[in-house]
């Protein structure tokens, strides 16, 4: 509850990950409705859209560049990137997740089964 509570108090939420595969962090993050930027690392590099800015992992250039941009942006930006981050979330369901393994186990049978 305290991460939640502080996630949403937050105007931006960082997750500024060398490595990373699917981080719960994030997750809480976008089903909040926070703006975010987030690194290219793994799955999170796909937890971008609209909903924040992508930086190159490791670049603190580029980190700063997002920072610059989240910064420039209106309240009206501000608006439309939580609402992404809540529509995003509405796609991240178990059902919906277990629909696209069984459509990414189909295809790799597939492609055993017909090389």
């Amino acid at each position: 509850e305290e991460v939640r509570s502080r996630i949403i108090e937050s105007d931006v939420v960082i997750l500024a990950s060398r490595y990373e595969g699917m981080s719960v962090f994030a997750l809480e993050a976008i089903a909040a409705g926070a703006p975010v930027i987030f690194s290219d690392a793994g799955g999170i590099a796909n937890l971008v859209r609209g909903n924040g800015e992508r930086f190159a992992a490791g670049d603190p250039i580029s980190l700063a560049a997002a920072w610059g941009r989240i910064l420039a942006a209106t309240p009206q930006q501000f608006q439309e990137m939580s609402k992404a981050s809540l529509e995003l979330a509405s796609e991240l369901t178990p059902q919906i997740a277990a629909q696209k393994l069984i459509r990414f186990l189909r295809g790799t049978l597939y492609l055993q089964q017909n090389p």
